[in-house]
């Protein structure tokens, strides 16, 4: 059972996560010598923080007790290129996630950038 199971979702559908959000992450789980369930980190927004597992993302506020605000997750493995966006289902689970979306992929993004030599 996942934890985001248990809230309900406000709206969800499918979306495309672009291909170098997506491969940032993929090359951080494969890179990592030392087996780890998940990474967390801030996302530079007050209180919400990031949290990245293999099969889903999400960010939380951790000031209620980490409730999720939005998460992605049936992310569609197989492309015919490195270059193409990967397909998945986000789910809001609060009425302003939309407005930190873009930040919150923005924050992913530059924590592995910033990271990636501490991984491999």
């Amino acid at each position: 059972m996942n934890r985001l199971d248990e809230v309900p979702r406000m709206k969800w559908g499918e979306v495309e996560i672009p291909a170098a959000l997506y491969n940032q992450v993929r090359l951080t789980w494969l890179r990592s010598r030392k087996p780890q369930k998940s990474l967390r980190f801030s996302s530079g927004l007050r209180d919400l923080e990031v949290i990245l597992e293999e099969h889903c993302w999400y960010c939380v506020d951790a000031s209620l007790n980490d409730l999720p605000v939005l998460a992605w997750d049936n992310f569609q493995h197989r492309r015919d290129a490195l270059h193409t966006p990967v397909q998945c289902r986000l789910s809001l689970y609060h009425a302003h996630a939309e407005r930190v979306l873009e930040r919150v992929q923005q924050a992913i993004m530059g924590h592995l950038q910033a990271h990636s030599g501490i991984l491999k």
